[in-house]
């Protein structure tokens, strides 16, 4: 639970605009958004990495963390 309360504080900013706290959001979870986003030979299929950040960014603008 540690690792979600010190994401928090950079959500918030990156809600407020911070372009610099997405980009940190982003490389924090793009191990996570290259592994979903690999296909069936093993290489990262640059559309669905695409699609994947795009929804990343969405809810994370979305995210309430009350």
């Amino acid at each position: 639970m540690d690792n979600f309360t010190s994401l928090v504080p950079l959500i918030l900013r990156a809600q407020e605009g911070d372009e610099e706290a997405m980009s940190e959001l982003i490389a924090t979870f793009d191990n996570l958004l290259k592994k979903l986003s690999r296909n069936d030979n093993g290489s990262i299929d640059e559309d669905c990495y695409q699609t994947l950040a795009e929804r990343f960014i969405k809810a994370v603008k979305k995210f309430d963390g009350n």
